[in-house]
């Protein structure tokens, strides 16, 4: 059984190669910029691209489970060279904003989704709400005692991506036949917390106290336009808004199939983000 884990330099795929390696899997990591990959020692970097069938198969060959990310290609190419392949399995790194039919972030997961659940493979789409590592765009206000945020007061379940790493090798590790194919399990972490609540809970993990200050959706569109594009903006404002006040339930779709619960933002913050945090002189 060979693994390929595609998206190589993202935090999910890093974790993913290197749960499979520990296990003792054979794992095969691609990416784009294959110079930039943190494999495992002796883990074999391909450089391949979704969108390109001929770096494909070659980076396919002898592989019979892959990890995929839902590249903006769509699929096709993937799944036309996986089933030339022979590839049995694929775990699909989805997004919960698949589950909105409005949502313009989630619009080309579910193209992704659907190409690759009609493809015949033993599928798994996971659902990962937001990312715990997302959250560093607070650390320069943290350090400064004052965190500036469009509506704080929005919930969610923000996620360690340890977490997420965990379910794929998990499903992986199973195999096809094991009860995941055709599931989609949406995962999140094991707290609401608003996002004031999110950049304190940082914070104090941290050993520093901070003041929220809410900023209206001019100022944030002003300042997330400089570094994203504009439909991402405009995605992300208006979840803000339509969730500002609400809770967003946490699932049990780790525990339920890691076996053990998800680890918490305070966790993620103490383990992840303060071992290479320092503050500003």
């Amino acid at each position: 059984m060979t693994v390929l884990v595609t998206g190589g330099r993202g935090t999910v795929a890093t974790g993913v190669a290197h749960g499979l390696h520990a296990a003792g899997v054979p794992v095969r990591i691609a990416s784009r910029e294959p110079a930039s990959v943190r494999a495992p020692d002796g883990v074999e970097v391909v450089q391949a691209a979704l969108d390109d069938a001929a770096t494909l198969a070659p980076a396919l060959d002898g592989v019979d489970k892959v990890f995929l990310y839902a590249d903006r290609s769509g699929g096709g190419a993937f799944v036309d060279a996986a089933r030339a392949a022979g590839v049995e399995q694929v775990v699909l790194l989805s997004s919960s904003a698949a589950l909105d039919p409005g949502n313009v972030i989630g619009e080309h997961h579910r193209v992704v989704e659907d190409t690759v659940s009609a493809a015949g493979f033993a599928t798994t789409l996971l659902r990962p709400g937001g990312f715990a590592d997302n959250t560093r765009q607070w650390l320069p206000g943290i350090e400064k005692g004052v965190v500036r945020m469009a509506y704080p007061d929005t919930g969610g379940a923000t996620m360690d991506e340890r977490d997420i790493a965990d379910v794929a090798v998990t499903i992986l590790l199973a195999g096809p036949g094991a009860g995941h194919d055709g599931t989609a399990p949406e995962l999140t972490g094991p707290q609401a917390l608003s996002r004031r609540e999110e950049a304190e809970t940082i914070a104090a993990a941290l050993g520093r106290s901070i003041t929220v200050e809410a900023v209206d959706e001019e100022e944030a569109r002003r300042e997330m336009s400089a570094f994203m594009p504009d439909r991402i903006v405009d995605a992300l404002i208006g979840y803000w808004r339509a969730y500002d006040g609400l809770t967003y339930p946490p699932t049990d779709a780790v525990e339920r199939i890691t076996g053990r619960p998800a680890r918490t933002l305070a966790q993620w913050a103490a383990e992840v983000v303060a071992p290479e945090w320092a503050p500003a002189a």
